[in-house]
């Protein structure tokens, strides 16, 4: 049930749509495997990545959030002073 509640907000991008984006980023982050999430982020005019992947901390293209800033964000976050 959860799944599909996810998948009904995702659309799938074809590589045609992003490519050209990986090569003016390829100086940006240092894993090249990050390379075609960021792309099709930018493709897309996605507004952020949702990740724990280190790597894309290093870099200041795109709108990073953990877990954690999701549910700041949500106000569902437990309070750090507990």
């Amino acid at each position: 049930m959860v799944l599909a509640l996810i998948f009904e907000h995702i659309t799938i991008i074809p590589e045609t749509e992003y490519s050209e984006f990986i090569e003016p980023l390829k100086d940006d982050i240092e894993d090249p495997k990050d390379l075609p999430y960021m792309a099709a982020c930018l493709a897309s005019k996605a507004h952020c990545i949702w990740t724990h992947d280190p790597d894309f901390d290093k870099q200041n293209i795109i709108k990073i959030f953990s877990n954690i800033d999701l549910l700041k964000l949500s106000g569902k976050a437990k309070s750090d002073c507990n």
